[in-house]
């Protein structure tokens, strides 16, 4: 959560910096705005919202639309402010979580959202891929994914140990850690669209089609590595917790 909110941050701060180049006062006008809108969206909007929401908790219809509704109030705050939509989407979600996480309505927007929200959002990317450049690009920027992957997989790496052995987590539970943080799938596309549909006054493309594909492999190859290496590396965390002489009674190799 963390990562993704700082991340959306900074990047909130570049995509104007692109659009609009680069100015002081408009830093620093940008600074002030965000240093303003994360607050208010995190913590008045969660306040605010709860307080809404209970109103009308016995009404799962008006709650879900509500619920729409604040994310989409967030998303039109931000864009008034020259942030991406996507950052205040992303920080609503966070601020009224709280309030919604045992309510029924929850349940129907986590449906409405994988069924229909989610697969447009593939189908939109899908057709912004075309197909053979995708494959030319693996072959001609080879080096490029390797090192965007590389960086992911050694800077995942050194924060999970780093963070495991200030909390004194075992190896096994280290490693564990890191591989549940590898793939890069919601906020790295959300992201990366933004940034493939930002220009700057000359008309450029603040990432082009060669790192779009790129960031493409990137997912593939996360969203697959994590889930096959956390199978791997999770059963250790049994044999930690569990003393040897219970392991051996239960036949545990």
């Amino acid at each position: 959560m963390l990562s993704d909110t700082l991340s959306l941050i900074v990047f909130a701060i570049c995509v104007p910096i692109y659009q609009s180049g680069f100015s002081v006062s408009g830093l620093v006008v940008q600074l002030i705005e965000i240093v303003i809108f994360v607050p208010l969206i995190l913590f008045g909007l969660s306040r605010l919202g709860a307080y809404i929401l209970r109103k009308f908790e016995d009404d799962q219809d008006a709650y879900f639309v509500l619920m729409l509704a604040i994310m989409a109030v967030a998303g039109l705050l931000a864009q008034s402010i020259n942030l991406p939509g996507i950052v205040g989407a992303f920080l609503a979600g966070l601020a009224v979580n709280a309030a919604v996480h045992d309510k029924p309505a929850k349940e129907k927007l986590e449906f409405f959202g994988t069924s229909f929200f989610i697969p447009i959002f593939f189908i939109v990317t899908g057709f912004l891929i075309d197909p053979l450049t995708f494959f030319e690009s693996l072959t001609t920027n080879f080096p490029l994914a390797s090192a965007v992957i590389l960086a992911l997989l050694v800077g995942k790496w050194i924060a999970a140990q780093i963070a495991g052995r200030v909390f004194g987590y075992t190896p096994a539970a280290r490693i564990t850690m890191w591989s549940l943080t590898l793939p890069q799938v919601a906020a790295t596309l959300a992201a990366t669209l933004v940034a493939f549909d930002t220009r700057n006054p000359a008309g450029q493309r603040l990432i082009d089609s060669r790192l779009l594909n790129v960031v493409l492999v990137l997912m593939l190859t996360t969203s697959i590595l994590g889930p096959v290496l956390t199978e791997h590396f999770a059963p250790r965390l049994l044999k930690d917790a569990i003393p040897p002489d219970r392991m051996k009674a239960a036949g545990t190799p």
